[in-house]
C-alpha cells in the first residue's frame, strides 16, 4: 500500500480529514496536518521530511488552495523529491498552469471522486464501501493520465524569487540513534524515530512490562513522592529524576495540539517551571504496572486514571506516526498524529 502525503489548505481541514480517513480505512499509511502553518521561504522539517517518504503526494484543491503560501512549498518540495502528484479537484477553481501535466481527479461529488483516486492508486476498497459504491454511483472507466515527461519546465520559485534545485537544502541529515540512555539519565530524554524491533529491545533492557510486546517484563517499585507546587499536584521519582503532573490534560487531543497545550503549560509556568515536554517512550513506559490497578489501569494508583493514553515525543521510523502509551490496554502503540490521545507532562529534575 502506498505511503500518501496529503496538501491541503487550513480552511479544507474538514473535506481533508475525510479523505485521510477513508485511505486509512483502506490500507494506506497517510501523513497529514491539520495547523495552520506560518511559512516564510522554507517548510517546517516534519514536513519536508514527510514528502520525502511519501510515495504520492495528494493535493486537495480548490479555491483557498490556490492561494495557500504553505501548499506553494509543499508543491516545490514534492516536484523536487520527484514525487507523483494527484490533484483532487474540489471545486471550479482553475489549476495553476505547471499543474496541468499530472493527474487530476474530479471530486465535487467526493464518494465518485474517492473510487476513482483508489483505481489510479491500485488500492482495494473495504467491502463494505465497495458495495455501497456499486449500488449508488455509476462507475467510471479508469482514470486516465499522463506525468510530465520532465520536471524542468516546472518553474515554481522560491520566495526569493529564485529558482533552480534546492534538493540538499529539502533532504535532512540523518537522525542520530541512541542505542543506551546517556549517563546522566536512566532513561533516554531526547526523542528520536523507533522501530517496532527498537522498541521491544527497549522493553526488554529497561525490563519494562507489556501487554502485547513484552508480557515476561515487570514493573520495579518506584519511589514516588507526590508534591504540591504552587497548588498543582506534581509526582517526583527520585530514581529516574523525572517529575510528572499527577494528573494532565483533562481532554484527549491532537498530536499538533498536545504539542501546543505543552507550551501554554510553559508559557504560564506551571508549578513554578517552563521546562515540561512530552515524556520519551522509555519515560512513559516507566510509569506502567504489570497488573490492573487505579480504575483497572496498568498504572501507579498515584497518579489520577482520567488519562488512559499518552502521547509520547517519539515517532516511528517513517515519522507519520507517534509512539503512544495505553495504561487502558498495559501497552505502547503508535498512532496517527490526528488521532485523539491525553498529555501527561513531564520535566528533568536533574
Amino acid at each position: 500500500m502506498p505511503n500518501i502525503f496529503i496538501s491541503h489548505s487550513n480552511e479544507d481541514n474538514e473535506v481533508a480529514r475525510r479523505l485521510a480517513n477513508y485511505l486509512r480505512r483502506d490500507g494506506a499509511d497517510v501523513w497529514i496536518h491539520y495547523t495552520q502553518l506560518v511559512v516564510e521561504s522554507n517548510l517546517p522539517k516534519a514536513i519536508r521530511k514527510a514528502i520525502a517518504w511519501s510515495d504520492v503526494v495528494v493535493l486537495v484543491w480548490s479555491n483557498s488552495a490556490a492561494s495557500s503560501s504553505c501548499i506553494h512549498l509543499e508543491l516545490y518540495s514534492a516536484l523536487m523529491f520527484k514525487k507523483r502528484i494527484i490533484i483532487c479537484q474540489m471545486d471550479a477553481t482553475k489549476r495553476w498552469d505547471n499543474l496541468e501535466g499530472f493527474q487530476h481527479v474530479d471530486f465535487i461529488e467526493f464518494d465518485h471522486g474517492y473510487f476513482e483516486l483508489i483505481e489510479s492508486l491500485q488500492m482495494n476498497l473495504s467491502e463494505d464501501i465497495l458495495d455501497y459504491l456499486y449500488q449508488n454511483i455509476q462507475v467510471s472507466a479508469p482514470a486516465q493520465f499522463e506525468l510530465a515527461n520532465s520536471l524542468q519546465t516546472v518553474n515554481f520559485a522560491n520566495d526569493a524569487g529564485q529558482t533552480g534545485d534546492p534538493i540538499d537544502e529539502l533532504i535532512e541529515a540523518p537522525i542520530e540513534m541512541e542505542n543506551e540512555p546517556s549517563s546522566t539519565s536512566l532513561y533516554r530524554r531526547q526523542p528520536k524515530q523507533l522501530s517496532e524491533d527498537e522498541v521491544v529491545m527497549m522493553l526488554d533492557r529497561h525490563h519494562f512490562f507489556d501487554k502485547r510486546k513484552n508480557e515476561n517484563g515487570f514493573a520495579t517499585a518506584k519511589a514516588f513522592e507526590i508534591q504540591e507546587i504552587n497548588g498543582e499536584a506534581v509526582i517526583v521519582d527520585s530514581e529516574s529524576g523525572l517529575m510528572w503532573q499527577k494528573s494532565g490534560s483533562l481532554r484527549s487531543m491532537w498530536f499538533e495540539n498536545a504539542q501546543q497545550w505543552i507550551a501554554e503549560l510553559n508559557r504560564t509556568g506551571y508549578a513554578g517551571y517552563d521546562d515540561w515536554r512530552l515524556p520519551t517512550l522509555e519515560e512513559a513506559m516507566s510509569l506502567t504496572k504489570k497488573e490492573r490497578m487505579n480504575g483497572d489501569m496498568y498504572i501507579d494508583a498515584m497518579f489520577d486514571k482520567n488519562q488512559t493514553s499518552i502521547w509520547t515525543a517519539d515517532v516511528t521510523m517513517t515519522g507519520s506516526r507517534a509512539w503512544v502509551v495505553f495504561f487502558n490496554y498495559g501497552s505502547c502503540l503508535p498512532n496517527c498524529f490526528d488521532f485523539n490521545n491525553y498529555v501527561r507532562a513531564v520535566r528533568s529534575c536533574i
